[in-house]
């Protein structure tokens, strides 16, 4: 759209496009400064997205209103990108705008941690519908799901984090077998649970004969998979949850290698055999992969295994991949691919005031109404449609509806599937364990040395622990700390918390 720069009649200036002003023909300032008043901004809000508010005047109201805001812009169109250069105006904390090299969701990931995410409110600039409608609307949504992630990643790792730095500190000191990974050309099949899994059965077992198809299992398909004679060359676990676990006992029976995410419920015996850990981006992990000398691939975290198997193709293997059960749904009554490792639990426990199925059914409500796969299936069809190399395998997922679709994995010759090596772990687990907290500790130490000469890190080894030992009161910290001196006092409190929980856990 041809955008331009007009004069006010106040000296300010404004925008037209296509002919109808973004801001005020007469005072764009004064304009924005009422509009900003109108807008409900309650004591907990503390970062406002405006969603392409112009020349910026929407976002300069919002600071004189409420300094202490944190201000994130997202436009619509790169035009408001040479303006803020010509102008060197800088009215917001962070702006984003379509093709500056960064994905939206990258730019909000950067700006916004998931404990903050229920003190954001996105606002809107009227006058910019006139010009940029859709676009609006498609950018609100984008930024309301990742929100909906976010919060969902916050309660869960507010009932989990302790847990998950218990599972790391175990698997981290404990394996036996680390796993190296050689790169290959193969096709990739990546098998989750969805029932449509089972119709994929008789294309990945013709493959699979012929060697020269690389198979990975979501740890949750691993039995329904062994029991239609299909052995996954990898199986691929990131549940911290104790029942996660019972998806891992047909991987120790047949010495199945498993790439396992750091904080994931490992069953004691799985830790004599191959695995391969998964890590996030977090610096306190890095550490402890990297002391313990165990050789790591980082994932960012997804919320579902089914995507960190699709990460992890894509990285071993320069050949297509195959989605099959990726359903993120519910098929005839039924949650998974059959049978199921916690079939036998329901089944074990059902009696006769309480059938099985009456167990199941709550699961299959959640499931069809509970709205996470729904939240999932948006970022999955925005992340798989821009590989492409993914294909469908009887997938039925909405987000896998415009992918190519497949009803047979096609073998090109020559191709050569990606190899495994084990390799055995020389310090014992009681040195491996010291010299991780002995690491971490160190970190946190140097880290807190330097923000008491005023160097604050982005990365914050002492905030991500923090976050996880600690979530109520480092959500509470996020919201209350306004300066250089709140951010340290903070982080001396934290120190304490992350040391004491550490020492505990050691």
């Amino acid at each position: 759209m041809p955008e331009s720069i007009l004069l006010a009649r106040s000296g300010d200036p404004t925008v037209s496009v296509d002919g109808a002003f973004m801001h005020s023909r007469y005072d764009p300032r004064s304009e924005a400064v009422r509009y900003a008043a109108a807008i409900q901004l309650p004591p907990e809000t503390k970062i406002v997205i405006c969603i392409e508010p112009g020349l910026g005047y929407l976002c300069e109201a919002i600071r004189l209103r409420r300094p202490e805001i944190r201000i994130l812009s997202v436009h619509c169109s790169r035009f408001y990108s040479e303006f803020e250069k010509s102008t060197d105006r800088k009215d917001s904390d962070g702006t984003w705008f379509p093709g500056n090299g960064i994905e939206l969701e990258s730019f909000l990931e950067n700006w916004i941690a998931d404990s903050e995410a229920e003190s954001v409110r996105m606002v809107d600039w009227k006058p910019a519908f006139a010009a940029y409608g859709k676009r609006i609307t498609a950018l609100a949504s984008e930024i309301a799901g990742f929100l909906k992630r976010a919060s969902a990643n916050a309660t869960t790792v507010a009932h989990f984090g302790k847990r998950w730095v218990r599972n790391a500190f175990s698997l981290a000191s404990r394996t036996t077998y680390g796993l190296r990974i050689e790169t290959g050309t193969s096709p990739v099949v990546v098998a989750a649970s969805g029932p449509s899994l089972e119709t994929a059965f008789p294309s990945i077992r013709a493959a699979q004969r012929t060697g020269t198809v690389f198979v990975i299992a979501v740890s949750s398909a691993l039995r329904s998979l062994c029991e239609a004679g299909i052995r996954p060359d990898l199986a691929v676990a990131t549940d911290g949850g104790g029942w996660a676990s019972f998806h891992l006992h047909e991987a120790f029976r047949r010495s199945i290698p498993v790439a396992m995410a750091l904080t994931a419920a490992c069953p004691s015996a799985l830790l004599s055999k191959p695995l391969f850990p998964l890590r996030d981006q977090s610096r306190w992990q890095a550490i402890a992969c990297e002391i313990a000398g165990l050789e790591s691939m980082a994932t960012p975290q997804r919320g579902t295994v089914a995507a960190t198997a699709l990460d992890i193709a894509l990285a071993i293997s320069s050949g297509p991949i195959y989605a099959a059960g990726f359903d993120l749904g519910v098929d005839l009554g039924r949650t998974h691919a059959r049978p199921n490792a916690l079939d036998r639990v329901q089944e074990d426990s059902a009696n006769r005031l309480r059938p099985a199925l009456a167990s199941a059914y709550p699961r299959f409500l959640n499931a069809r109404y509970g709205g996470a796969f729904r939240v999932y299936e948006q970022w999955m069809a925005k992340r798989i449609g821009n590989s492409g190399r993914i294909n469908s395998l009887f997938s039925r997922s909405e987000a896998c509806k415009n992918l190519p679709q497949a009803a047979d994995i096609q073998l090109e010759e020559p191709n050569r599937k990606p190899r495994l090596y084990a390799v055995e772990e020389t310090i014992h687990e009681a040195d491996r364990r010291r010299l991780i907290f002995d690491a971490l500790r160190n970190a946190a130490e140097a880290e807190l040395s330097a923000a008491r000469q005023g160097c604050f890190v982005g990365n914050s080894l002492i905030g991500e622990l923090a976050e996880l030992l600690a979530p109520k009161e480092y959500a509470e910290a996020l919201r209350s700390a306004r300066t250089d001196t709140d951010s340290l006092q903070t982080k001396v409190r934290f120190a304490g918390i992350v040391e004491d929980a550490l020492g505990r856990i050691y």
